[in-house]
């Protein structure tokens, strides 16, 4: 049972480093693009870095 779970969230977080990648990307070009409010990309990302490292404690280790 507990490699099920252990899989799903390993699925959630990768799809969530996947979210990560993204944003910052955006970040990129909002950069490039010499905007000077970042804070949206800055707490999206951090939102979805922190719901990925919760995920990443729940994952049991072998």
């Amino acid at each position: 049972m507990a490699s099920n779970s252990n899989y799903y969230l390993q699925q959630a977080s990768y799809m969530l480093l996947k979210a990560i990648y993204a944003e910052t990307e955006e970040l990129k070009e909002a950069l490039n693009e010499g905007k000077v409010d970042l804070s949206e990309y800055s707490a999206k990302i951090g939102t979805l870095s922190s719901f990925r490292t919760q995920i990443e404690f729940m994952i049991k280790k072998p």
